[in-house]
């Protein structure tokens, strides 16, 4: 049998909206899906159950240090989480939905997590979401869960089962290529290639410009960059057999930054690029920020 590979429970990162766990990043376009299904699901079991209270959140069924459990009693909670570690490093664009019953009566849980099931195979009766109210186009397929599987994650969140049901959910990636300074194909040379690409990257800072120089920043940059990086690569400006060989971002305080560049206002993000056969090139972009 396969074997199942689980990371770690996502946490909030400085109260911002970006699920992290370990590599994996849900965006906050994501998180908005994720937003409106809780708030869907809700106005589900209000109309079922008359019930005066939301039920269903999205949160994880432990602390943030991996502790405690999270009071979550009487509480449907929906925890994305990433099955598939390895693909996780520059592919944002899915992940798994655990969502969980948890009621003191079990055969309360277990009712409720069928009509759990029930709404979402409404909202996707065909695998994609036709009837969810949202501007990003996505798909949602039930997973098959066996006992291992089911150990395997409950083993990983850090606590008690509970009744679940596990979702893929596939989310299609915005094309923005059109926003690049991508060198014409004909005309293509090292230094073309890189004056374009610090240009992309720059525009792309820009955007952080406003944002305060924390983790929550850098995991936002690192993403984009490697999306930016990863176009240059399937065009064939960048040489590499896969993605990894082809370029690398770094931006954090263990690689680019040092605690007393934080004290300054300093923010780094470094890129590595492969030119040619094993000639690799390194571009740091440092600009100062706000530190209030």
């Amino acid at each position: 049998m396969k074997e199942n590979n689980l990371q770690t429970p996502g946490v909030y990162i400085n109260e911002i909206n970006v699920f992290a766990a370990q590599n994996y990043i849900i965006q906050p376009d994501s998180l908005a899906v994720l937003d409106s299904l809780a708030f869907e699901m809700n106005q589900f079991f209000r109309a079922k159950y008359l019930n005066k209270e939301d039920l269903v959140i999205i949160q994880f069924p432990v602390a943030i240090d991996g502790s405690t459990e999270i009071n979550t009693q009487n509480k449907i909670l929906i925890c994305p989480i990433s099955l598939e570690p390895g693909k996780a490093t520059n592919s944002f664009s899915g992940f798994s939905l655990l969502v969980m019953s948890n009621f003191a009566n079990p055969l309360e849980s277990l009712k409720i997590i069928q009509a759990c099931g029930d709404f979402l195979n409404w909202i996707a009766p065909n695998g994609k979401a036709n009837n969810l109210k949202t501007n990003q186009a996505f798909s949602i397929q039930a997973t098959a869960m066996d006992m291992q599987l089911q150990q395997q994650i409950f083993l990983m969140l850090g606590c008690l089962y509970k009744p679940a049901i596990l979702y893929k959910i596939h989310f299609k990636d915005e094309d923005f290529t059109n926003y690049l300074q991508l060198p014409n194909p004909g005309e293509v040379n090292q230094e073309l290639i890189k004056n374009c690409l610090e240009s992309d990257i720059n525009n792309l800072l820009n955007q952080f410009v406003f944002e305060p120089n924390h983790q929550g920043s850098w995991l936002h940059i690192r993403y984009w960059a490697n999306k930016i990086l990863d176009i240059y690569w399937k065009r064939g400006f960048l040489i590499g057999k896969n993605a990894e060989d082809a370029f690398q971002v770094s931006m954090d305080i263990n690689s680019t930054m040092t605690a007393q560049d934080l004290m300054n206002g300093t923010q780094i993000l470094s890129v590595r690029i492969c030119l040619k056969e094993a000639d690799w090139l390194q571009i740091s972009f440092t600009r100062t920020v706000s530190t209030t």
